[in-house]
């Protein structure tokens, strides 16, 4: 059958140019043909994988078949391993004497440069609408979709953490600020102690020397008085070292709180690098992800086009 009319005139095979004039006379269904090459242990191809199978008159007998049929089909793999033409080229034929070319290609994969669609011939692509290039596009956005949700979470944890981070630096640096104030208070206080070399046992030893004095020497009213006197000078310098004694407490105790905060801020800076790491990596995927996009956009324009353009 060509063109919707009976040809079995260029068929040598008696018993199958009977069935094809049957078949299209009394059944008017399409009749398939199954052109196998196949060795005598019943391998389609060599260990090598090489299906070249057939000699130079049986691939004059298919191109025979070829010429006297509407349609030829193949399966994607056959495409993308042999790049065939699937056009009759091995015997004298005509541009007309091209059977129409069906690709079985379900995933839509078949490459633009492949030579089944070039301008020899009409070509079919059978391609599935779960399968195609506008389902892989889908696909991809949805894709795409949950790794900007990745992304924008990730950046959104980023900056939690910074305002954490940030939050705890501005408490470690009022601690510091506080301590500052501290240490100058306790300087000025030590500096006087320093000019008067003296220190807290010292001052406890004048206290009791003068103590002893009133107590045992028995001195005059107005020499008590100013024993009594300088012992309350030096019972002052001893409040003044309590207050010293307290300040380097409180020194150390923000010394030891800005320590932990500092821990805990770099906690949260470590939060931070590793949340843009991730926001990076997931915008990076996602980049790639649209130029997988754009590529398959391209490439389903392009086939359409080019099949297009052979109707």
């Amino acid at each position: 059958m060509k063109n919707n009319e009976i040809n079995t005139t260029n068929i040598e095979n008696k018993e199958l140019k009977n069935k094809l004039k049957n078949n299209i006379e009394h059944y008017v269904k399409p009749y398939v043909i199954s052109n196998v090459g196949m060795s005598l242990d019943g391998k389609l191809a060599t260990i090598e994988n090489d299906s070249r199978i057939s000699g130079d008159e049986d691939l004059k007998r298919v191109h025979q078949i070829r010429k006297s049929v509407d349609g030829i089909m193949v399966g994607i793999g056959t495409v993308l391993k042999d790049d065939p033409r699937l056009t009759v080229h091995k015997i004298n034929s005509k541009k007309e004497d091209n059977p129409i070319r069906i690709v079985v290609d379900s995933n839509l994969r078949i490459p633009l440069n492949a030579r089944v669609l070039n301008d020899d011939a009409t070509t079919i692509i059978a391609t599935t609408k779960n399968m195609g290039v506008n389902n892989k596009i889908k696909e991809l956005y949805e894709n795409a979709k949950e790794l900007k949700e990745k992304r924008n979470e990730a950046n959104e944890r980023v900056r939690e953490y910074k305002i954490k981070r940030e939050d705890i630096n501005k408490l470690v640096r009022e601690k510091i600020e506080n301590i500052r104030k501290l240490k100058k208070e306790r300087g000025d206080l030590l500096s006087e102690f320093k000019e008067l070399k003296l220190n807290k046992d010292l001052i406890n030893q004048k206290i009791q020397q003068l103590e002893i004095i009133i107590e045992t020497k028995c001195p005059s009213l107005e020499k008590e008085r100013q024993l009594v006197a300088e012992i309350e000078y030096y019972k002052k310098l001893l409040e003044k070292i309590e207050i010293i004694e307290d300040l380097n407490k409180k020194i150390m105790t923000l010394s030891e709180e800005i320590s932990k905060l500092v821990k805990k801020s770099a906690e949260e800076h470590k939060k931070v690098l590793e949340n843009a790491k991730i926001s990076a990596e997931s915008h990076q995927k996602l980049m790639e992800l649209y130029a997988q996009i754009n590529k398959l956009k391209e490439k389903s324009k392009e086939l359409y086009n080019k099949l297009k353009n052979q109707e």
